[in-house]
């Protein structure tokens, strides 16, 4: 299926086209597919996205067992073609659906992100992370540079509870049809402990919201909104920080920092 005449003859059996509103691109290099499954660790991959089963095959081929999450109905119901009992799919969008029933303790997971939404869907899975081992992830290159920076919230928020590398980068002609972009595999890891208990993470996730939907103001004039700006600039001070300091200023750990002296002050 990695092969572009044998992936473009199955688009034609089932009558679809890639449709650009679902940003489907799908992978047809072979070293790609096998370098992403020679990353999962266990026996069971949560795939997100599988479309018409690119990796999917060469998973079952592995051995592995995948739990496949498709929205495109055309695609969820071909995967049956693979008649494997190793195979489980749901025909669900990741955004909305219950992942958490879905998610096998330990599981990888593995997902072609679509560009529009590569955003919602890895926060939705850092809100998962307790549940999966790793998740590899194939993104926009930009993408990927920003997330490793820790200059932005989806940034910040995946530091908190993973580690977060860069495995390899991923051509646009590894795709059909072609993007205009080169994408990047990149792994998420989850943390054995995270500085922000679950309790807090809402609040912390506001804190950086409400400071970066207006990144180039001074942290006391867009947090202050939050906590007042005296208690802000008491915070900084504390951490021996500027009290013009900015978001994209900040590391996690002074993140973190200002978000207790913060709740400290309560």
């Amino acid at each position: 299926m990695y092969r572009p005449t044998v992936l473009r003859q199955f688009l034609e059996s089932l009558g679809q086209k890639p449709k650009r509103t679902m940003s489907q691109n799908f992978l047809v290099d072979w070293n790609i597919v096998a370098k992403i499954v020679a990353e999962v660790v266990g026996k069971t991959v949560v795939e997100i996205g599988p479309g018409p089963g690119v990796l999917t095959e060469a998973f079952l081929a592995a051995g592995l067992q995948v739990v496949a999450i498709e929205k495109d109905h055309a695609f969820a119901t071909s995967l049956s073609r693979f008649n494997s009992p190793l195979l489980h799919c749901y025909e669900a969008d990741v955004l909305t659906s219950p992942l958490e029933a879905w998610i096998p303790p330990g599981a990888t997971i593995v997902s072609n992100l679509p560009y529009h939404l590569t955003t919602p869907i890895v926060e939705r899975l850092l809100s998962l992370s307790h549940l999966f081992s790793k998740a590899i992830l194939m993104v926009q290159e930009e993408f990927a540079r920003r997330l490793l920076k820790g200059r932005c919230v989806t940034s910040l928020m995946a530091h908190l509870s993973c580690t977060v590398q860069y495995n390899f980068p991923v051509r646009n002609t590894c795709f059909w049809p072609r993007p205009k972009v080169n994408s990047a595999v990149i792994t998420l890891t989850p943390r054995e402990s995270i500085p922000i208990g679950t309790e807090d993470r809402t609040d912390f996730l506001t804190l950086l919201r409400t400071a970066f939907s207006h990144k180039r103001k001074a942290l006391v004039t867009t947090v202050g909104v939050l906590y007042s700006r005296e208690s802000v600039q008491q915070a900084l001070i504390s951490l021996a920080l500027l009290s013009t300091a900015r978001p994209e200023e900040l590391s996690l750990d002074e993140w973190v920092g200002l978000f207790r002296a913060l709740k400290l002050q309560q």
